[in-house]
């Protein structure tokens, strides 16, 4: 028998906070936390902004003090996001760590770490190459990281899918706790990019925001601002949760995947693969679209995404949903994005409230019903979006837990 997959804990680094609390507080605000890059002299660049991660320190975990240098900035936001997950679900002593698991995947990997040593390469030779070089650069190595910070023993692994990464992280580990091969799982994405290779990359792509805003669905919106972070969720079924006697976020009850095949950047222009994993999504949540309340959308502030985006959400939902993006706020967090916006979903739930997506000023789309400022309202049911480079699109459905 399938079984009842429930959210118990969570853990967030981000623009907006490196706390659950003080990041909830942020985005139910609309604080907008994009500001100039300071990682980098940004001279030669026409993108002067970004939203990055302030005022974390790794160092408030002293059990994995001696080990962060060992580590890229996307491993450590994923693993100091983890162990917050682990407190929040009260994950002590009292789970079987055989039937524990991970799945946290990043989109870009450890790419800051790989400029520094390919330039100490280039500039004094292989034998100055540092050893953790290529373990910092690896994108599953955050699972690895993960599992040995919280004594996970059932699996450790990263799926990669770019910008849906987090989405699809948080997706397969409901389906391995659904078919029962585990009792727990930490999931989600981290992703660390703010950095002069991807800022450089997607410049030229002209995928970035030369305004330096974000501005996602808005007649006027010019890209993406790029931005950071990680977000780890706690998935566990449900007879493991009630056993354990702990709070319960919300419940996930579907999701859905699928890929454009279409262009390695441009979603399909009929919006095909989209509508599938939407659709999907809910049809193993056995929900019908009317019961949706409110969709975090994508919502990049690229022309191509947002136009087809939001003709499918017109398409299946017309006006009877709520809609909004979160990456209004933090950016585009990549590989983290799906997770990130995953526990605004889940925490829209449990606290009946809907964040407002800033900077949308001038829809495109009239046919939709974005919110503009926070709103309160019960929530049953919402879905989460996420898409990524090659196409790939994944849906999650979570529930009120009752």
């Amino acid at each position: 028998m399938a079984k009842r997959v429930v959210v118990t804990g969570m853990g967030v680094i981000s623009p907006a906070g490196c706390t659950l609390d003080k990041f909830w507080k942020n985005i139910v605000k609309g604080k907008n936390c994009i500001d100039d890059i300071t990682y980098f002299d940004t001279s030669d660049y026409s993108i002067k902004k970004a939203a990055q991660v302030l005022n974390f320190n790794p160092n408030k975990y002293p059990e994995i003090s001696k080990y962060i240098h060992k580590m890229d900035p996307f491993q450590r936001y994923g693993v100091i996001a983890a162990l917050d997950a682990k407190k929040d679900a009260k994950l002590e002593d009292n789970y079987n760590p055989e039937r524990t698991g991970v799945i946290v995947g990043s989109g870009s990997g450890g790419s800051s770490s790989m400029i520094k040593q390919i330039k100490l390469l280039l500039e004094k030779g292989p034998s100055k190459l540092r050893p953790s070089a290529i373990l910092k650069s690896m994108a599953d190595m955050v699972a690895s990281h993960i599992s040995m910070h919280v004594g996970a023993k059932g699996c450790a692994f990263s799926v990669g899918g770019a910008c849906a990464t987090g989405a699809l992280n948080i997706g397969e580990a409901f389906r391995k706790i659904k078919d029962d091969y585990l009792d727990i799982c930490y999931c989600g994405g981290s992703d660390a990019t703010i950095d002069e290779f991807n800022i450089s990359g997607f410049q030229n792509m002209n995928a970035l925001s030369e305004k330096g805003e974000s501005r996602p669905f808005d007649s006027e919106r010019d890209g993406f601002v790029m931005g950071e972070g990680a977000g780890i969720l706690v998935l566990e079924n449900l007879e493991s949760a009630e056993k354990r006697n702990v709070k319960i976020y919300a419940e996930i009850v579907g999701y859905g995947t699928s890929d454009d095949a279409n262009h390695a950047t441009k979603p399909d222009p009929k919006g095909k693969g989209i509508e599938k994993c939407m659709v999907d999504a809910m049809n193993e949540a056995g929900v019908s679209k009317e019961k949706i309340d409110y969709i975090n959308a994508h919502g990049t502030a690229t022309t191509l995404n947002d136009e087809i985006e939001a003709k499918i959400i017109e398409k299946i939902f017309g006006k009877n949903v709520c809609v909004g993006s979160t990456k209004s706020m933090i950016g585009h967090t990549m590989g983290a994005a799906g997770a990130i916006e995953s526990i605004v979903a889940i925490l829209a739930i449990k606290n009946s409230i809907i964040p407002p997506t800033t900077n949308l000023k001038n829809p495109e789309n009239k046919n939709i019903n974005y919110v503009l400022k926070k709103t309160n309202k019960g929530i049953d049911y919402d879905l989460n979006i996420s898409m990524g480079f090659g196409g790939k699109n994944a849906s999650l459905v979570f529930k009120k837990y009752v």
